[in-house]
């Protein structure tokens, strides 16, 4: 079980399996998908090592060396912004397919 907000919280990655017979719903569609973390969180992760995502900031930052203050730069520039890619997405759609940042 992943949380519904998959980098800040404590979901089945932390606390390990959740039994069947407790789940009572089942995500369909995601509504709204905005990119929030920070760019040290993105570049090093958590205490825990999750979060790091450098495909991501590879993304966005293209040929610069990811640690560097341009490519932090750019993070900025983009965070707080709408993953188009993923609003709206049914959720059968994602297990098919690579994901859409």
């Amino acid at each position: 079980m992943i949380g519904d907000n998959r980098d800040n919280s404590n979901d089945s990655r932390f606390w390990g399996s959740v039994p069947y017979k407790l789940i009572v719903g089942k995500p369909w569609l995601i509504y709204m998908s905005v990119e929030h973390r920070s760019y040290d969180s993105v570049f090093n992760g958590d205490e825990y090592g999750s979060g790091k995502d450098n495909a991501g900031l590879k993304r966005v930052c293209g040929e610069l060396e990811l640690n560097s203050e341009a490519c932090e730069t750019l993070w900025d520039k983009q965070r707080y912004s709408v993953r188009w890619g993923r609003v709206g997405r049914r959720i059968e759609s994602i297990q098919l397919e690579q994901p859409i940042e």
